[in-house]
């Protein structure tokens, strides 16, 4: 079962990440948009597992207070010689947050998940470039006239989730879902 952990978002701040996608769609073209119900901030991806037993208990054991995670006020991306390949909202590296990421990548480790070897960059996916090539320079433009509206969003929990690669795109389901203190 392909899986991962994750904070789910607030049907608030998903609404309000949409509105943005909507804006984007009338100046970035070539670009497979991220469904609003999968909005999301990996913390951790598993892969494969078929010990979710053991990491549904290594999970249970996490006690870490709520927190805010602080959205950047600005849009980003990946990219690759100046290509654009995925485009992001970036979330602020908090202390709370790269607490929470450490225990993760700690337990899973303990388990036999290896840790990341690249550091932890926290955003969430908005889009995907497909057709054409859409170059950093294009996009710098776009993303001075159109910025996030809202600052911050309340940590109350975590999810275990589960990933199903279809022909349509991945269909994400949660598994488990974790208090925060």
């Amino acid at each position: 079962m392909r899986s991962f952990i994750a904070i789910n978002l607030s049907d608030e701040i998903k609404n309000m990440i949409q509105d943005d996608i909507y804006k984007f769609k009338r100046r970035v073209y070539g670009v497979k948009w991220v469904d609003k119900n999968k909005f999301h901030l990996t913390l951790k991806f598993l892969g494969d597992i078929k010990k979710d037993k053991k990491v549904i208990k290594m999970l249970k054991e996490i006690k870490i207070e709520k927190f805010d995670i602080l959205f950047n006020d600005i849009y980003g991306y990946f990219s690759s010689r100046g290509i654009v390949k995925v485009l992001h909202l970036p979330i602020a590296k908090t202390s709370n947050l790269l607490k929470l990421n450490s225990v993760i990548e700690e337990k899973m480790d303990l388990i036999g998940i290896k840790k990341e070897k690249r550091e932890f960059f926290p955003h969430i996916t908005i889009g995907r470039v497909k057709r054409g090539r859409l170059k950093e320079s294009d996009l710098n433009e776009v993303y001075n006239d159109i910025k996030p509206d809202f600052d911050k969003f309340k940590v109350c929990k975590f999810d275990l989730m589960k990933s199903e690669l279809t022909h349509k795109g991945p269909i994400y389901s949660k598994i488990k879902e974790f208090e925060l203190k």
